[in-house]
């Protein structure tokens, strides 16, 4: 025969199960959160979300499908940052307060990004001849295509006085070093001293160079890859 509860022992137990029950309820303290996220004419985009909060040591990131729309659920509460990706749009940020067991939702619009263009350039590993004990300077095919010509007849002359070591005089005479003249010409291998400016001769018409190379006493300057002809 089972024996009654004394009405103190049922107040105790009673008790016991009222604490645990809200010891249990005060550690959950989670929130659930509902990200929406469309493209301006309101179709829904798949992106990716970054989730980050340092007073819960909280970070993670979230691929949104095609759907566009993800929740995330057992976050404990505080503050987070959200932030929201897509190629071809621009990126969004903001703040996210979790301070409740009702979910909260985040809808948002991602603009369309403007379009740019960015080149990088590396060459360090071809900058340097490490073979070579000269310096090298070279001007390329799209440098000789591209330049204008202080005075016509003056592409090719305006390009070597652009090198290190040259003296241009008015009338288009080149000075290597400040020396008076003694500039030698070699064209498809004939030689010759004669003064070249354009305003005692023809000038070397920079459509038909294949290739040209420019020395001064040890100093060799390469102009490589000329106009094709």
């Amino acid at each position: 025969m089972a024996q009654p509860v004394k009405p103190a022992l049922f107040a105790v137990l009673l008790f016991s199960l009222m604490l645990t029950s809200f010891h249990a309820a005060a550690q959950r303290a989670r929130g659930e959160l509902r990200i929406e996220v469309r493209d301006p004419q309101g179709a829904a985009l798949a992106s990716h979300a970054e989730l980050t909060s340092a007073s819960n040591q909280f970070h993670a990131g979230f691929a949104l499908d095609s759907s566009g729309m993800r929740t995330i659920q057992e976050l404990p509460f505080g503050t987070y940052k959200l932030g929201l990706s897509a190629k071809g749009f621009v990126p969004w940020a903001g703040l996210v307060q979790i301070h409740s067991e009702v979910p909260v939702r985040i809808s948002v619009t991602l603009g369309i990004a403007p379009l740019t263009t960015q080149v990088e350039v590396n060459d360090s590993a071809t900058l340097i001849d490490a073979q070579s004990t000269n310096a090298i300077y070279s001007i390329g095919r799209q440098a000789i295509a591209q330049h204008l010509p202080s005075q016509p007849g003056r592409t090719l002359t305006d390009l070597v006085n652009a090198e290190p070591g040259w003296l241009y005089e008015a009338n288009g005479i080149l000075h290597p070093r400040g020396s008076e003249y003694d500039v030698q010409y070699v064209v498809n291998g004939l030689s010759f001293t004669q003064n070249r400016s354009p305003a005692f001769a023809p000038a070397l018409d920079a459509d038909n160079v294949q290739s040209m190379r420019v020395l001064t006493a040890v100093i060799r300057r390469s102009t490589a890859a000329s106009l094709a002809v």
